[in-house]
């Protein structure tokens, strides 16, 4: 669907959101790809959990007042005027696992959410804790990060030190576009002889710090003037995918000692092209599975998770 440009990036997530939202947990099947926005004033349940999810995530209430909710694009004007009146979440659980049957990370691509991946987590083995990583920059109250090592380094002291992440147990990492760069570097962190990396559509940061900074230039030039038509949450979200590649474009990528599958789309991809040796200087072992019908997120958009599901049962 086509959003209006000033606010396509804040569209974009809450069309993942509602579809989150009308997913019932533990059913994988059925999908849709389109929810009508309309089942938010027919199910008290969808509503309710589309409400809290976006409270969550962009730290605003959209019950306030007198809610406009007849369209993604209407949500995504009023998410642009409200105040803040929590910090958003980054971290999300996507599904419960069971003490020792590991973890399973996932990061995004640029200007994406972890309520994408929502599906994908009902596929992967029902032993492992999936948690989603939303990226960091929405909060008012704090400074978007500018390199990737305080990135990592904020997401690898949570799931450390805070959620009691077991070393013993398997640990997999999933990243889809620049997702793919982030999940590397925290995996190398948490787990720098082993685990498991899946990538989608992801380059090192070495292809994305040789790609054009003049083209760069341009496109982000060509967001922010759309997103100060749209307000402070879109404005927000463009400087967050800004920050993003300039932090890319100064990173090096450290070697993981993981085993990688990566999936290539059929679609060209902005950093150019894409393949196994790409990555190999990075990692210890690189398995390239194209899925030359797709296009760069028809994964998701058409509900074709299932052909990916092979990389996490094989950790």
């Amino acid at each position: 669907m086509k959003y209006p440009p000033e606010i396509r990036h804040t569209c974009g997530i809450l069309h993942h959101v509602l579809r989150q939202a009308a997913m019932v947990p533990g059913v994988p099947e059925g999908f849709q790809s389109m929810i009508d926005i309309d089942i938010l004033r027919t199910d008290d349940r969808i509503r309710s959990r589309f409400l809290n999810l976006t409270r969550s995530r962009f730290g605003r209430d959209l019950e306030e007042g007198s809610p406009d909710l007849t369209s993604i694009a209407a949500c995504a004007r009023r998410l642009q005027v409200i105040p803040q009146i929590q910090s958003p979440l980054s971290r999300q659980v996507l599904r419960p696992g069971v003490p020792g049957g590991g973890r399973l990370l996932m990061f995004p691509g640029m200007h994406g959410t972890i309520a994408a991946f929502q599906r994908l987590a009902q596929f992967v083995p029902e032993s492992m804790e999936v948690v989603g990583w939303d990226h960091f920059g929405l909060d008012e109250g704090l400074e978007i990060p500018r390199g990737l090592e305080d990135i990592v380094a904020r997401i690898v002291e949570v799931e450390t030190k805070k959620n009691d992440l077991d070393f013993e147990a398997p640990i997999q990492v999933f990243g889809f576009c620049i997702g793919g760069s982030i999940g590397q570097a925290v995996l190398r962190r948490v787990a720098p002889t082993g685990g498991k990396l899946i990538i989608l559509d992801g380059h090192p940061a070495e292809s994305i710090a040789s790609y054009s900074r003049w083209r760069r230039s341009i496109a982000i030039a060509r967001a922010w003037r759309h997103a100060t038509k749209g307000g402070v949450v879109e404005r927000r979200l463009v400087r967050i995918g800004a920050r993003q590649l300039y932090a890319l474009d100064r990173h090096e990528t450290e070697r993981c000692e993981a085993d990688l599958s990566l999936y290539r789309s059929g679609a060209p991809l902005s950093f150019g092209p894409l393949g196994a040796e790409d990555w190999e200087p990075h990692v210890r072992s690189v398995k390239e599975i194209s899925l030359s019908n797709l296009g760069h997120v028809d994964l998701f958009r058409l509900g074709q998770e299932q052909r990916i599901v092979s990389a996490f049962a094989a950790a």
